[in-house]
């Protein structure tokens, strides 16, 4: 796992957690992606993906106290500090990464920020041979997340 030092990382990422926050809690977020890319070649070496299924107003979903929500955001996060642990070793310097990701169909294309481009259907899938890890889903009141990691092999 890295931690940048670098500011304009810093920052960048930071403008990307506060478009993310608006469409979740504008319920349009349906799916995050990063995918880890060979800055030499451009292939997709990791893609990481976190669905995101949005519970609708009147579907049963009992209240669930912060605590229990906290446990499982846990358990996520070490399963995925456990997974370096067979992923593929990636040298400093030689990639870097994308964010991607899809809102609602009937969202207005307009009300994208002009930062985030479209794909045009590009999501940065592995080409080749890969193998997919799916991590434990968790849920809050309102989201059901489940993460999972693709990465190339060999």
């Amino acid at each position: 796992m890295l931690m940048s030092s670098d500011n304009d990382v810093k920052d960048y990422i930071g403008n990307i957690m506060q478009q993310l926050r608006k469409w979740i809690y504008g319920g349009r977020l349906l799916k995050l992606v990063v995918v880890i890319i060979n800055k030499a070649t451009t292939e997709t070496v990791e893609r990481w993906v976190f669905s995101i299924d949005i519970q609708k107003e009147g579907e049963e979903n009992d209240e669930k106290p912060k605590a229990q929500i906290q446990r499982e955001i846990q358990a996520i996060f070490r399963q995925i500090t456990a997974s370096v642990s067979y992923l593929p070793f990636l040298q400093d310097d030689e990639y870097t990464f994308n964010v991607l990701v899809y809102t609602d169909p009937s969202y207005d294309s307009r009300r994208i920020p002009s930062e985030w481009a479209d794909t045009h259907g590009d999501g940065k899938m592995i080409t080749g041979e890969a193998d997919q890890v799916d991590f434990s889903t968790f849920s809050t009141n309102n989201h059901l997340v489940g993460t999972s990691v693709s990465y190339k092999l060999g």
